[in-house]
């Protein structure tokens, strides 16, 4: 008995579900809309209402598909972003040192009248003025490289 009902109402809730709009104006001028059609008046019918509760699975399914994929393309420029971003930071970094450096090596190639270095053999092997210019010109070179926004 109760699936009975149940069937019953589940009928007329589909008929009215899927049931027909009217539009009318009436002597006033007034527009009225209906589920039904007036009896002696003029009424167009504006078609059934969408009952449509969504796409078919198929499209739904391929919609979401593609949100998922360009979802997966936005994490991923995300991640390369902040990534390059990251890279930029510590190349940055880098310079910094580098130009620090550089500053203080032609400084002091500069400023010391005899500059040397220490052999393997733990002899000191002192340049000679020319030899020490270019160590100069080299020194000036890598502070203009390293050093560019400063």
């Amino acid at each position: 008995m109760k699936t009975l009902l149940f069937v019953f109402c589940s009928m007329l809730i589909s008929l009215s579900a899927t049931a027909s709009v009217y539009r009318w104006v009436d002597a006033e001028g007034q527009v009225h809309y209906s589920q039904f059609k007036p009896a002696g008046v003029d009424s167009t019918e504006q078609g059934k209402p969408n009952t449509n509760q969504g796409p078919n699975p198929e499209e739904a399914k391929k919609r979401l598909e593609e949100l998922r994929a360009k979802l997966q393309t936005s994490i991923n420029d995300r991640e390369k972003s902040k990534k390059e971003q990251e890279e930029a930071k510590e190349e940055i970094e880098r310079n910094k040192e580098n130009c620090a450096k550089a500053k203080e090596q032609q400084r002091n190639y500069e400023n010391n009248g005899r500059v040397y270095k220490i052999l393997e053999n733990g002899e000191h092997y002192w340049y000679s003025e020319e030899e020490r210019a270019e160590l100069i010109k080299k020194a000036k070179e890598d502070t203009a490289k390293y050093c560019k926004g400063e």
